[in-house]
């Protein structure tokens, strides 16, 4: 931050990327605070030397800068104070004859987030607005999916071959493939071919679909066990962007509960009917036959949105609103680098390689560098020639998976009675079972409160997963879940 950049700042408020303090004397408590925030959110600057009084900020400085740098910079490079060791640049600025210094806190790696202190995961902070807020139960858990070594999308489950699968998404799926690959495998019944193209995998002597299989190709019921929230909420309105407001209603909405390969059909159906100039598609490809500048772009933000989602999140759906003149897109889910590498560019690491794949081979996704990276929110005005692309998958080493999959380990916020969970069930346990060993005699409240959780952040999973209610379900840990227990094995023992 330039001396021009920090006036400029202290005219406005403290926002999502600059925290103001004090700290004329000495380090202030709440700075740590304020590194997780920036490291866990995009990073930001962290000034010392500044009061604020009346929601204006004036310059006090530090007067013993020397000493307050060094303490500072000797509390993020110790491991017991913060989880991580960040490249933290330090300017020192003169203004008003008084000495201000500003830290850059920049963004963790994925595999490094959430940043916590003094050792307890449950002091990781993220950043909103202008405050420094506690990570909720939900957010940590979304760092342990993203930090994961295995990704989220290629988990096998334990479902029947022979009635997980959409026979027209296939269809049409192994259509589009044959297209886009003349001559690949296309003589193949249908269970051959998703063998070989990752959709079906072997465990135990049995073959599985992929979370990602279901994702893309699942029957209805299937997916919506997968993921129990919709795949794509659409939003029309009649409208500016300007002039929305949380009381104007839509003129047409649409919700989707289907797999991702239905979504994107009905999609287009949906932009198609509501399109301000008519257009023919191409059955075969979805494309239109003119595409024009406008629809390369809403398709390319829309394939993006699909295909890099968080589907661990239950929580928050993605959105595309339709204004006039404008579309806007939300996503869950945080990108996995920062900023100013997702503006670079060469090849990127992707939430659901898996999935992303999936729809490369058939030609619905561009190659990394043609269009923009991936976000949590894109906005995309009408005529306008903005894409939005997924990276290409980045080999992962071997001790860069396993740095990751140690630091997963330490991530969970878990009551005791999750704990109890994750100690008990390493076999298949009845949910009589878990309640017993827990000292819980109501059900109802049981499963909401402990096991439900559980099982939406990828810890425990059922045994009988297309039926629920089954007198044989049976829930365990899954390949996460039994490295929590053993991280959480040799924490107690450390004590």
């Amino acid at each position: 931050m330039t001396r021009e950049e920090l006036l400029e700042r202290l005219q406005s408020i403290e926002w999502d990327d600059t925290e103001f303090k004090e700290a004329s004397w000495a380090v202030p408590k709440s700075a740590l605070s304020s590194v997780s925030a920036f490291a866990n959110t995009t990073g930001g600057y962290l000034v010392f030397g500044i009061r604020e009084a009346r929601g204006a900020f004036t310059v006090s400085g530090v007067i013993a800068a020397d000493k307050v740098q060094n303490d500072f910079l000797g509390q993020v490079r110790d491991r017991n104070k913060i989880s991580i060791l960040l490249p933290i640049e330090s300017t020192l600025h003169a203004l008003d004859d008084s000495k201000v210094i500003v830290f850059y806190i920049p963004e963790a790696g994925r595999s490094e987030k959430p940043v916590f202190l003094d050792r307890n995961p449950r002091k990781a902070f993220i950043r909103r607005g202008g405050r420094d807020d506690t990570c909720t139960p939900d957010e940590l858990m979304r760092f342990m999916r993203d930090a994961a070594a295995d990704r989220y999308d290629a988990e096998p489950l334990d479902l029947d071959v022979g009635q997980c699968f959409d026979r027209a998404s296939v269809r049409w799926y192994r259509e589009r493939f044959a297209a886009s690959n003349p001559g690949k495998y296309g003589a193949d019944d249908d269970a051959r071919f998703l063998r070989k193209w990752g959709f079906l995998v072997e465990r135990g002597g049995h073959l599985l679909p992929t979370r990602a299989a279901i994702l893309v190709l699942g029957a209805d019921e299937y997916v919506r066990q997968v993921l129990p929230r919709m795949t794509l909420d659409l939003h029309l309105y009649r409208h500016t962007a300007r002039e929305y407001s949380a009381g104007i209603r839509w003129a047409d909405r649409l919700t989707i509960e289907e797999n991702l390969i239905k979504a994107w059909h009905t999609l287009v159906d949906f932009y198609f009917r509501h399109s301000e100039r008519p257009f023919s598609i191409d059955a075969a490809t979805l494309r239109r036959e003119d595409d024009p500048p406008d629809y390369i772009a809403f398709r390319e933000a829309a394939i993006n949105l699909l295909i890099h989602q968080d589907f661990g999140d239950t929580t928050r759906a993605p959105v595309i609103r339709f204004f006039r003149g404008q579309t806007d897109f939300f996503n869950p889910g945080d990108a996995f680098a920062s900023r100013e590498q997702l503006l670079d560019p060469g090849d990127k690491e992707v939430r659901n390689p898996s999935i992303v794949n999936a729809f490369r081979r058939i030609g619905l996704s561009d190659q990394a560098g043609e269009g923009d990276r991936p976000a949590s929110q894109q906005r995309t005005a009408s005529g306008a020639t903005r894409g939005a692309s997924e990276p290409v998958t980045a080999p992962v080493t071997e001790q860069a998976a396993q740095a990751a999959a140690e630091h997963v380990q330490a991530l969970v916020q878990l009551t005791d009675t999750q704990w109890q969970i994750v100690r008990y069930a390493d076999v298949p346990r009845s949910l009589l079972e878990l309640m017993t060993h827990s000292g819980y005699s109501q059900r109802p409240y049981f499963k909401a409160r402990h096991v439900e959780p559980l099982l939406a952040g990828g810890i425990l999973r059922m045994t009988v997963p297309d039926k629920p209610r089954s007198s044989k379900q049976r829930y365990v840990l899954t390949e996460m879940g039994l490295k929590l227990r053993v991280w959480y094995a040799d924490q107690q023992a450390d004590k």
